[in-house]
């Protein structure tokens, strides 16, 4: 199916500037209608919550820092869902007029790793204290949790310090990217929210970026109460008068996927198109976007052997830190990624294939191609599944605007699970965790507690009192198999217990991976700790001091599979007569590897580790489908000691998992039987 994709055109602010923005904007900057509403908005008392969904590359970061701009008193952290969207927007900092003069800095582990070493901190939390002190401060959502949740650092009194700073040094947050957070992690940002709110007693401005905003998301963000406003973009696919053009007119083609052909089967078989277009148009920049890691790594290879002459990069989880940086700068010519990008830098390409099994995916990453000026033409290659391109295909045709198209994508796909119970069912329990926290610093904090607990009943409308929950916290951190549980419930993106410590000499670089991945994809040795230890300290010159964090397993990657290694995942023990383990959360031993070279070894640690886990008699695709899971969503096959098969989940995806069981459980007399 060919598409004729409109341009796009965003209309100017063309009203008076307040007189402040005149002063610290030069004469020729132009500013669109969002950016001014965002700045009225911030500045309006009786508003606390901006929610700015302008379309991506519409000035959305801009519209945020304008307020620093113009008033240098006022300090701001912003949160980005990746560290590499961090170092790119750091980078654009310097090309905003009036940010001369702030103070600004990157918050992450390797940047206080940096700092430890240069200014000789001996504890992280006091490294980080120093941050926190920044003017205009970046970081990422997991150490903004760590921080706000009184979950940073050893000693209690160093928590609560850390917590107290993010809470008065800043003026203002802003969470980029926020279509990107799961359920789950909205509601951990949310409690951290009404925490700071509490420890301050006043309202603290939020402000949400978000091209594609779900409006389950809006809903659970209005609960913050205090005044919400919504920023929209002004747009039309039609040139007028000083409106600028920001996205660029595009030829897509989509075309629908089936078991037997799959999104690198495609690539492989209409590389003609590539070869083809980069030969038509020279100085062409492309994206080839899939899912899966593997994929990207055998496509890598195989374009570099069929387009001679072109650079080809690879940009995914497993990617050393090198070729990762030759997509900022721009160093190649087709770059093959994984959902790295679909927040990752900003890069320009006229050239784009991608994998797209959720709305979101397809409108995201579309809007990667046709958003710089300077090629002669803009193409596309959507490949979708084919229920979803039947549909497409009945209801367009021709040339088309942007929000129609968007509008049909949204309306084919299935829409998928969202969790919603997990907020009655855990996201209260993991309130509590702030709550208890503060118990442990004694009975000074009881004012700040009663004032979190009050906020937080307010704020979700829960007709049972706090105590309960903390009640309930207090047993499960009692408990040694349901401590692990609170583990998971209360990191931002959970625990991974299994994840493993990569020494990849493919592409002479260390990383850190799940075990499953490296099972199913790689070829590997299992290394000794301290052997794995010291190539790191070798080769990156690190202090022989330096101090590592545990992982699951040390690892050495002799290559990558161009075809899936058939290992399988076990259980000891016969789940028909453990029917208390099934589709309920547990925590479980007695996991096993088999059919694998390395399996004796990796069970020797695999079998006494303690998993929180989720398993259902369903089959995972069959499971998949009937909760309408994230196509991503970790469904692992499992076969009990008498050879029948499970579904298992594992970590805080299994938490989510958990808020599903009414689901799972047998009817009676037509109702499920919720236990």
């Amino acid at each position: 199916m060919n598409l004729k994709l409109k341009p796009l055109f965003s209309k100017p602010f063309n009203g008076t500037l307040p007189d402040i923005i005149v002063k610290k904007l030069p004469p020729q900057w132009k500013l669109r209608n969002h950016q001014i509403e965002t700045f009225n908005y911030f500045f309006n008392d009786n508003i606390s919550i901006i929610f700015n969904s302008a379309i991506t590359g519409d000035g959305k970061s801009f519209s945020v820092l304008l307020p620093l701009i113009c008033n240098k008193n006022l300090n701001a952290l912003m949160i980005y869902p990746t560290n590499e969207l961090i170092n790119d927007q750091f980078v654009k900092l310097d090309k905003y007029p009036g940010l001369d003069n702030v103070l600004k800095d990157k918050l992450y582990g390797e940047n206080i790793s940096k700092l430890i070493m240069e200014a000789y901190f001996f504890e992280r939390p006091l490294a980080v204290q120093s941050f926190l002190k920044i003017q205009l401060l970046l970081t990422n959502p997991d150490l903004f949790h760590l921080l706000t949740s009184l979950n940073y650092g050893w000693k209690s009194h160093l928590k609560d310090k850390l917590s107290h700073l993010v809470a008065i040094n800043f003026d203002y947050y802003v969470f980029d990217e926020f279509h990107t957070y799961s359920t789950d992690q909205i509601v951990s940002i949310l409690n951290d929210l009404i925490f700071l709110i509490s420890r301050t007693g006043e309202q603290k401005k939020v402000i949400f970026l978000s091209a594609t905003p779900k409006d389950y998301v809006l809903s659970l963000i209005r609960r913050l109460g205090g005044g919400v406003a919504q920023v929209m973009g002004s747009y039309s696919d039609e040139q007028k008068e000083d409106w600028d053009q920001i996205l660029q007119p595009v030829d897509l083609c989509i075309d629908g996927l089936t078991e037997s052909v799959n999104a690198e089967n495609w690539i492989r078989n209409n590389v003609s198109l590539i070869k083809n277009f980069f030969n038509d148009f020279p100085n062409s920049k492309g994206a080839v976007i899939v899912d899966s890691v593997a994929s990207a790594k055998q496509l890598k290879e195989f374009l570099k052997n069929k387009l001679n002459g072109l650079r080809i990069i690879e940009n995914t989880g497993l990617t050393n830190r090198i070729e990762r940086s030759r997509l900022a700068l721009e160093d190649f010519d087709i770059v093959v990624a994984t959902s790295t990008v679909d927040v990752g830098i900003d890069f320009s390409i006229n050239f784009l294939i991608f994998e797209a099994k959720t709305a979101g995916h397809f409108i995201q990453r579309l809007g990667r191609v046709g958003r710089h000026r300077g090629f002669p033409h803009y193409v596309a290659y959507g490949l979708v599944p084919r229920p979803v391109y039947e549909k497409l295909k009945a209801r367009l045709d021709g040339e088309i605007a942007r929000e129609a198209l968007n509008q049909a994508v949204y309306d084919s796909y299935k829409e998928e699970q969202n969790f919603e119970n997990y907020l009655k069912k855990w996201g209260l329990l993991a309130a509590a965790h702030i709550y208890v926290q503060l118990e442990k610093l004694g009975s000074s904090t009881k004012p700040l507690r009663e004032a979190y607990a009050d906020r937080i009943i307010k704020t979700y409308s829960y007709e049972k009192s706090f105590d309960y929950w903390t009640g309930k916290y207090r047993s499960y951190s009692e408990d040694q198999n349901k401590r692990a549980i609170l583990y998971e419930l209360t990191s931002f993106r959970g625990q991974s217990p299994l994840q493993c410590a990569i020494w990849d000499i493919t592409q002479d670089d260390f990383l850190f991976y799940d075990l499953f991945y490296l099972l199913a994809n790689t070829e590997f040795e299992v290394v000794e700790q301290d052997e794995w230890e010291q190539a790191y300290k070798s080769k990156y010159q690190c202090n022989s001091k330096m101090i590592f964090p545990s992982f699951f397993l040390y690892v050495k990657i002799l290559s990558h599979l161009e075809d899936r290694s058939d290992f399988s995942l076990g259980i000891d023990e016969d789940l028909f007569e453990k029917t208390e383990y099934l589709e309920n959360i547990q925590v479980l031993k007695y996991f096993e590897i088999r059919r694998h070279k390395w399996a004796n070894k990796i069970n020797n640690k695999l079998y006494k580790q303690k998993l929180v886990a989720f398993i259902t008699p369903e089959k995972p695709n069959v499971l998949k489908f009937r909760l309408r899971l994230p196509p991503m969503f970790p469904v692992f096959k499992l076969i009990d000691k008498t050879s029948i098969e499970y579904s298992v989940v594992f970590g805080k995806e299994a938490i989510l998992l958990d808020c599903l069981n009414f689901l799972l459980k047998p009817k009676q007399n037509g109702k499920a039987i919720i236990v």
